[in-house]
């Protein structure tokens, strides 16, 4: 699976917003149905103003800082790679839904015993902090959500444990460059030049009301993975062994 696209669940009702698909058609090859990708933008807000898709009462942007947590996020799509390496869209259905909430437990389980570990610091108040602190983003681990965590957080205890400093180093510079295009702050470029637009592409920090998960390990279409930028230039890991 090459990404997830989420959105911003509805603040103002406990229900999250509602996402617009279409019927979608089968083709003679496909066992699940096409979607519309002309409608995953669809949903209840436009400018800084939500209306409830349930009750449609409308809300301003200001309602989130009323609350104590960030926005939440609502997983509707998918991007999968065939074994023939084609990409295909297809919308989240409950297996999805049931995978993301087992890496949240096993996220809660390995932290409380301690096999992995996270950064816990918080944002030093500053003209682009601000705007990621006005929705409560007030932590950086905020940033991810629990299946990134976790798989940065394998990612960050394996590398740390490798024996050969240069090694270790190198990795832990690949590591912190793969941040910026695995947080919820990233968003769906597009086809053709990289489909993960990282946090910093506008240099500012506004949360994206439909951020990408994107694959951390990575694939062979992949942007942005673990094993993408691997395929440094020599004079880069010229003091590798």
């Amino acid at each position: 699976m090459l990404a997830m696209l989420t959105r911003t669940a509805n603040l103002k009702s406990k229900s999250v917003a509602l996402v617009v698909f279409s019927r979608g058609e089968r083709r003679q090859d496909d066992t699940l149905p096409v979607m519309d990708l002309g409608l995953i933008h669809t949903g209840p807000a436009s400018g800084t103003i939500a209306t409830c898709t349930m009750c449609s009462q409308r809300s301003r942007h200001d309602t989130v800082r009323r609350t104590a947590e960030p926005p939440a996020h609502r997983l509707y799509a998918k991007l999968l790679l065939t074994p023939n390496e084609e990409k295909r869209y297809l919308p989240a259905v409950e297996a999805d839904i049931h995978a993301y909430q087992e890496c949240a437990t096993v996220l809660r389980e390995e932290l409380r015993q301690g096999i992995i570990r996270l950064p816990d610091q918080s944002l030093a108040d500053g003209y682009n902090t601000r705007q990621a602190m006005g929705y409560n983003y007030r932590n950086w681990r905020n940033f991810f959500n629990d299946r990134q965590l976790l798989a940065l957080g394998w990612l960050q205890e394996g590398i740390v444990r490798l024996s050969n400093a240069p090694t270790r180093d190198a990795f832990l510079i690949l590591l912190s460059g793969v941040l910026e295009f695995n947080n919820m702050f990233a968003s769906y470029k597009g086809e053709g030049t990289g489909a993960v637009r990282h946090m910093f592409a506008h240099h500012i920090l506004k949360p994206e009301r439909t951020p990408i998960e994107a694959n951390v390990w990575g694939t062979p279409k992949s942007s942005g993975s673990f094993t993408h930028p691997f395929q440094v230039p020599p004079a880069a890991r010229s003091g590798l062994p």
